[in-house]
């Protein structure tokens, strides 16, 4: 563990990979690197979080999701979360992502906007029978913005596959 409080980051991801992989410390203690000032360690732990399906990584996600105050550059963060939320994932995560998506449906706003997306990504990213019929409901709202958020995913979805 005195590793993982080195200033050098190369140090700290090689302690994460090895404590994670051989699971020497509660994912708990691991959970708080997601916060790492480096981007390298943070994706790491993402990573690793991400591996498998897991109640108590998945509650520590929405927990965190829940309660956290995100700063703006913190967007990309916000989003790796969702996506990592979704690997992790299970019919646990649904309420919460249900309410992140259809909350409030016609109010815009940055942060909304962003989980929304990241509902969405988490959703796809969950591929569980309830996570599709919630993503179909949605892609059929009334609701111009929760519409969009669809259409910004098909574009971002595009863009990273070299698309146009």
């Amino acid at each position: 563990m005195k590793l993982l409080r080195r200033d050098s980051s190369l140090i700290r991801e090689k302690a994460i990979r090895a404590i994670m992989d051989r699971g020497l410390v509660p994912v708990g203690e691991v959970f708080e690197w997601i916060d790492d000032p480096d981007e390298v360690v943070r994706r790491l732990v993402m990573r690793q979080l991400g591996k498998k399906r897991d109640r108590a990584i998945e509650d520590l996600f929405l927990t965190y999701l829940k309660n956290k105050t995100f700063q703006k550059e913190q967007a990309d963060h916000v989003m790796v979360c969702f996506k990592t939320l979704g690997r992790c994932g299970s019919l646990h995560a649904i309420p919460y992502l249900r309410e992140t998506l259809l909350q409030r449906k016609w109010m815009p706003g940055f942060w909304r906007a962003l989980y929304r997306r990241g509902a969405v990504v988490a959703l796809e990213t969950l591929a569980i029978p309830e996570s599709e019929q919630l993503l179909d409901k949605a892609r059929r709202s009334m609701h111009p913005s929760l519409r969009s958020v669809f259409k910004d995913i098909s574009r971002e979805s595009q863009k990273n596959k070299g698309g146009r």
